[in-house]
Order: C-alpha cells, then sequence, then structure tokens
C-alpha cells in the first residue's frame, strides 16, 4: 500500500512539474495551426558556388521552353517544369545556354538548349523551416493563408518585402514572416 501511495505520488508531482512547464513564447497556443516541435529560428541558406562551377538556374513558371538557338524564337526543343534546376552555361543578354539530364528506364540522356533569363532565378537561397510555418497569401500575418511549412520543408527565397520572405511554392508566390 505505501509503495503504492508513493507511486501515486511521483507520478502527481511528475504530472504538475510538467503543467506548469514554460512554454515557448514564439509557439502558437492555437494547436489547430502547429504541427510538431519548435527547434529553432528559421534559417535562409545561400547556395555556395564553389571554384568554377556553373551556377543553377531555378525554373518559376509551370513549364518553361528550351530552345535550340540563342534567339528565343527559335525552334522549342524541350520544356521544364516548375522548380527544375538547370545547369548554366553561358549567359546572353536575354537567355541561358542551360545543361540538363533526365533519367529515363535508367538510362541518363543530356539535354542542352537556351532558355529565357525572365522566368528563371540564378542559385536562389532556400528558407529551411525549423519549426511549422505558415505562408500567407499576402505580407502581413492577418492575411489569408496558402498553407504551413513542416519542420525541415525548404522553399526557394525569390524576394524580400517589408519583414517578409517571397517564397515559390507550386508556381506560385506566398509570403513567411522573417523571424
Amino acid at each position: 500500500m505505501k509503495k503504492g501511495l508513493s507511486i501515486a505520488a511521483a507520478i502527481l508531482l511528475l504530472f504538475q512539474i510538467c503543467a506548469f512547464a514554460e512554454t515557448d513564447p514564439r509557439q502558437p497556443s492555437d494547436s489547430t495551426t502547429f504541427y510538431g516541435d519548435y527547434i529553432k529560428e528559421n534559417e535562409v541558406r545561400e547556395l555556395t558556388v564553389l571554384g568554377d562551377e556553373a551556377p543553377f538556374a531555378f525554373v518559376l513558371c509551370k513549364t518553361l521552353n528550351v530552345h535550340a538557338q540563342k534567339d528565343l524564337s527559335s525552334e522549342v526543343v524541350g520544356t521544364l517544369k516548375y522548380a527544375k534546376e538547370v545547369e548554366v552555361l553561358e549567359k546572353a543578354d536575354d537567355a541561358y545556354y542551360i545543361h540538363v539530364y533526365e533519367i529515363i528506364s535508367d538510362v541518363v540522356f543530356d539535354k542542352y538548349g537556351w532558355i529565357s533569363k525572365a522566368y528563371v532565378l540564378l542559385d536562389p537561397p532556400c528558407l529551411i523551416a525549423n519549426h511549422p510555418t505558415p505562408i500567407f497569401a499576402l505580407p502581413q500575418e492577418d492575411a489569408k493563408k496558402l498553407g504551413c511549412l513542416s519542420t525541415y520543408d525548404s522553399l526557394r527565397v525569390i524576394g524580400e518585402v517589408d519583414d517578409y520572405y517571397i517564397v515559390s511554392c507550386e508556381a506560385a508566390a506566398g509570403f513567411v514572416k522573417k523571424e
């Protein structure tokens, strides 16, 4: 009986300690919008190009034509989908000469061509979510939420405005508050 009472007392004490534990004030109190643990602040990581490595272009539009010649009215030899990253081998006034490879049935196919500069970013940084983070439709906290980054998700940062990063998500732009 004594042993049972001391176990119950220990459980009660542990419950009280947990119940009054200090919480991180940056975590939203509404549990319906927060999933996961707060690890640390979100971070933005720049891509580093080493030595004479070619930069990578990140496709911002739903589909992007790849042309045979520098003249973007030339024959279309392929298309790239949103978020595809391609190696930039040469830069011209309004186009990039790129290298991209595809793997089809365990066979690697190298492709080369020209793409418009207007629809890509060179080596954009990544926003890495270290805790669940809302993505807003406008750069304000009371704006409609487009979604939520889960812990360890990442998106490309395509710009900044006020206290927000502009992020590329599913061929659209959203806003994530800077921390």
